[in-house]
This record gives structure tokens, sequence and C-alpha cells, in this order.
């Protein structure tokens, strides 16, 4: 019914049998289970190697590994220090910062930065603020881009 290795479907399913899909079916959730464990291992490996290495690239004949960084997140107990640089009105007006609020049925919202728009003010303040974004950056998670030498078909695993 269906090809273990390449996942192709070699028959007409509207003529299976309920049961034969449904053990179909089960067997494969298990066969993609251990494919994505094993592609998990190859996946640490290749990164601890690079690692190894100090590299973020590795080429061969035929694909070129890539590690790329995730988008990165903030420390927003950090970011409070800009409060002693940039003044909390400033901050506001520039959509940079949200104070801790309560809307509709009394929720909760907790302060917090806009960092895209926090980034222009901290430039304009110098390095102080720049050191306070910097120190409250907290990188994203890595992942391994695999692509053949002619850039079709890249295969990207988020890891670490």
């Amino acid at each position: 019914m269906v090809n273990e290795v390449t996942g192709e479907i070699k028959e007409d399913l509207t003529k299976v049998q309920m049961e034969a899909l449904l053990g179909n079916f089960y067997g494969l959730e298990s066969l993609i289970t251990g494919l994505r464990d094993e592609r998990g291992r190859i996946e640490m490996e290749v990164m601890r190697r690079l690692s190894r290495d100090g590299a973020t690239e590795t080429v061969t004949e035929e694909h070129v590994g890539t590690i790329r960084e995730g988008s990165a997140t903030y420390d927003h107990g950090i970011l409070m220090g800009m409060m002693e640089v940039v003044s909390q009105a400033d901050l506001e007006a520039a959509a940079a910062f949200t104070p801790e609020h309560e809307r509709r049925e009394m929720v909760h919202y907790r302060a917090k930065f806009n960092v895209a728009k926090l980034k222009p003010i901290a430039k304009r303040r110098g390095t102080v603020a720049m050191d306070i974004i910097e120190r409250a950056r907290l990188p994203g998670s890595r992942r391994l881009v695999v692509e053949t030498k002619g850039g079709s078909d890249p295969a990207e695993t988020k890891g670490e």
C-alpha cells in the first residue's frame, strides 16, 4: 500500500479495507517517529562537528550545511534598565515600551518592550543604552539548513 522508504502510495486507497488503512496509518506513525529520531541524531552530530571546528558551514561534494540562528528574545528584567537612560514617556511615545496595565474584566498585562522600536532610541542614547539591549539578548534556537549545491530543495531542521 505505502512504500516505506519514499512514503509513496502504491494503490487507490478508496478500494482498501478500513483495517488495512488503520494498520498502515499506525505503521507510518511509528516509521515517522523513527525517522525524526534518526534525523535528530544526524543533526546533533553535524552540529557537534561544526561547533568543534568553530564553523557555521560545511561544504561537501553535493551539499552545503549551515547553522543558522533563530530569532532572539530579550530579558525584560534587564531591559528595565533602559528606564535609567530614557524616560518612560519617551519610550511609550515611540511605542518601544508598554507599561503594566489591566483591560477588560481585570486581565493583567505585564510591562513589555518592543525591541525593534527600542533599538533606534538606544542608538541615539549611546553605548550605555546599547549595552543594556545586548545584555538582555537571549539567543534563539539554532537550526541546521542543508541544501544541494544547486540550491534546490532545502531541508531545514530546528535544533539545539
